[in-house]
């Protein structure tokens, strides 16, 4: 019963949040990319590179990566049955891929390379949700649904691009699809899941949201000492919000198995 429970809990927060996203997408007047975003704050070169640190910053993104994506495909017993590996593969992959969107990015920042850059974000947002539901419910709810949610990601950044080349420049798709994964992690985590540490998920909202903040305060921090902008200590502490899921996954258990050292 509690397992139905569940899993009737989740479809209702899954369907809302489709709901939610194609009523807003339809409603809300458009957004347009403000190009002053491509003016970031530390511009520095070095050995030949533009924009040198936050280009290499992605690297730690990159780490976060593959460290997950070799943790979920090489220790599958972490997991109570393999099919709950793919939303985990499917995010670390996507982190992988927002590392070299972003470097590609950063190299020569411009609307055209930013929609690889945002991409993979889109991918890694819409996918988180559906692994934290696979850890409630079981794969059987949760994999018919990634698929969906990978192409809802991919769409909203690719709309984004395709609407600005059309003159009708439109961010709404792409910030709502964020906005709508982070409330649906939200709503998932105050509840007990198939696996230990669930709380675990709270301090990786927390570093989303230090990682968006220090974004956004990119020219403000810079400014405090000129060693690090904003946007390189966003891609460091994104790179620690993946680090963190890759740990939750190497501490959690089962909630039916004992867990070592409880009494």
């Amino acid at each position: 019963m509690i397992a139905i429970a569940t899993a009737r809990h989740a479809g209702w927060i899954f369907g809302a949040t489709l709901l939610l996203w194609i009523v807003g997408c339809v409603l809300l007047p458009p957004v347009p990319q403000p190009q002053s975003y491509h003016a970031f704050a530390d511009t520095r070169a070095f050995l030949g590179v533009a924009n040198f640190w936050n280009v290499v910053s992605n690297a730690a993104i990159l780490l976060a990566g593959l460290l997950g994506v070799r943790e979920v495909t090489t220790h599958r017993e972490r997991f109570v049955t393999p099919l709950e590996i793919w939303p985990y593969a499917s995010f670390f992959a996507a982190t992988v891929l927002v590392a070299l969107g972003s470097t590609w990015y950063h190299l020569a920042p411009d609307d055209a390379r930013l929609l690889w850059d945002r991409l993979p974000i889109a991918l890694a947002t819409a996918v988180l949700p559906i692994a934290l539901l696979s850890d409630h419910a079981g794969p059987k709810v949760a994999l018919p649904l990634l698929l969906p949610a990978l192409l809802a990601g991919a769409l909203s950044a690719v709309y984004w691009r395709m609407s600005a080349l059309q003159g009708q420049d439109n961010l709404v798709p792409y910030l709502l699809l964020q906005l709508l994964a982070l409330g649906a992690v939200v709503l998932l985590a105050v509840r007990p899941g198939r696996y230990t540490r669930v709380a675990d998920w709270w301090t990786v909202i927390g570093i989303y949201v230090v990682a968006r903040l220090a974004e956004v305060f990119d020219a403000a921090i810079y400014s405090a000492g000129g060693l690090v902008s904003g946007h390189t200590l966003k891609h460091l502490v994104a790179a620690l919000a993946a680090y963190w899921v890759l740990r939750m996954i190497r501490l959690r258990r089962p909630v039916s198995a004992p867990v070592p050292g409880s009494a």
